[in-house]
C-alpha cells in the first residue's frame, strides 16, 4: 500500500489517505480509479492533545455490488471510526440509481434515543437530473420542483 499524505499548513489538522497499490488492480487496469481512497486518517490537535479519526471506504466492486456501479468511485459503505467500538463507530450505506444518484442512505450508530439505524431516501425525475422528493429518517417527506433549464429550485413542499 502507498500512503499519500495531504498536509495542510496548519499544526491543527493533518489528513492521510491510504490508496490501493497499482499491482492490486493489474487485472482491471482499464477501470482503475486514481486516488480512490480505501482509508482516511484525520489527525487534529487541540489543547496539546492529538486525536485521530479513521474512515474506511468500501466500493461496489469489493462488495459484489450492482454491476453499473463498479469502478465509478461511488462508495457503497463508509465506516467512520471502525475500531473505536460500537458506541463510537458510524456506518453509512448508500444505494444509487443507474445515473449514480444517491437514492437511499442508511446510517447505523449508537444513539441516545435508542434508534441505531436511520434511513433517508430520494427519488429523481425520469432523466435522473433533479430530485423530486426526499424522505428523512423521521419519515418527513419533502416534494421538490426544479426549473429544468436553469436547475434552480422552484418549489419545496413539506
Amino acid at each position: 500500500m502507498r500512503e499519500d499524505a495531504q498536509n495542510r499548513r496548519s499544526s491543527k489538522h493533518r489528513s492521510v489517505y491510504v490508496i490501493d497499490d497499482l499491482a492490486r488492480r493489474d487485472e482491471v487496469l482499464e477501470h482503475w480509479l486514481l486516488a480512490q481512497p480505501r482509508q482516511r486518517f484525520v489527525t487534529s490537535r487541540r489543547g496539546g492533545e492529538e486525536h485521530t479519526r479513521h474512515t474506511v471506504f468500501e466500493y461496489a466492486e469489493e462488495l459484489s455490488g450492482p454491476a453499473h456501479l463498479h469502478y465509478t468511485g461511488l462508495p457503497l459503505t463508509v465506516v467512520k471510526d471502525p475500531f473505536a467500538g460500537p458506541s463510537l463507530a458510524l456506518i453509512a450505506r448508500y444505494e444509487y440509481d443507474v445515473f449514480g444518484n444517491v437514492t437511499a442512505r442508511e446510517v447505523a450508530a449508537a444513539a441516545l434515543d435508542g434508534v441505531s439505524t436511520r434511513r433517508e431516501t430520494l427519488t429523481y425525475d425520469a432523466n435522473g437530473m433533479f430530485p423530486e422528493s426526499m424522505t428523512s429518517a423521521d419519515d418527513h417527506e419533502v416534494e421538490l420542483s426544479f426549473d429544468q433549464a436553469l436547475g434552480a429550485l422552484l418549489v419545496s413542499r413539506c
